[in-house]
C-alpha cells in the first residue's frame, strides 16, 4: 500500500511540475521576428456590398470591378479607389438557394463577345446551375437575359 501512494504522489507532482514548465514556455513564448509589415486598408472605402464573396476583373480593358455576392448579386465599378457608386451588373437573387451564389468567370473572349458564366444552386429541385450570361448590348454595367446554354 506504500508503494502505491509513494508512486501515486511521485506521479502527481512530476504532473504538476510538467504542467508548470509547459504553461510557463507558453506564456513567455516570444512573437517570431518579421522584417515584413502588414496593414489592412479599406480598398473602395465609398461602396459598400451586401454579401461579398469574391472580386473579379473582366481582363476586358476597361478597368471595372466586378463583385460577387453570396446572394446572387453582381455588382460593376470603375477599378478607381474613389468610386463612390456601383451598379447592380446582374441579380438573380430569386433563382439562387438560400445565398448559394457559388461564382463567376468571364469568357475568355470576353472582349470581343461579352459572355460570361455564372455558378449558383437553385431550388425546386435542388441543384447546381452554370448559366452562360451575355452583356447587354446597349449598357456594357449590365447583363442582359441569358443565353440559351445552361446545364
Amino acid at each position: 500500500m506504500k508503494h502505491k501512494t509513494l508512486a501515486t504522489i511521485t506521479i502527481l507532482i512530476i504532473s504538476v511540475f510538467g504542467s508548470a514548465v509547459v504553461l510557463n514556455q507558453i506564456i513567455n513564448q516570444t512573437q517570431p521576428h518579421t522584417t515584413n509589415k502588414y496593414a489592412i486598408e479599406v480598398a473602395f472605402p465609398n461602396l459598400f456590398f451586401d454579401h461579398p464573396a469574391g472580386i473579379y476583373n473582366s481582363g476586358d480593358g476597361t478597368n471595372r470591378l466586378f463583385v460577387v455576392g453570396q446572394l446572387g448579386v453582381i455588382y460593376v465599378f470603375e477599378n478607381q479607389r474613389n468610386a463612390s457608386e456601383a451598379n447592380i451588373f446582374l441579380d438573380i437573387q430569386a433563382q439562387v438557394h438560400l445565398g448559394a451564389f457559388l461564382g463567376l468567370a468571364f469568357d475568355p473572349n470576353f472582349k470581343d463577345n461579352g459572355h460570361f458564366y455564372v455558378n449558383y444552386i437553385a431550388d425546386t429541385p435542388l441543384r447546381t446551375i452554370i448559366a452562360q450570361w451575355s452583356v447587354s448590348p446597349n449598357n456594357p454595367n449590365e447583363a442582359k437575359k441569358p443565353a440559351k446554354k445552361s446545364s
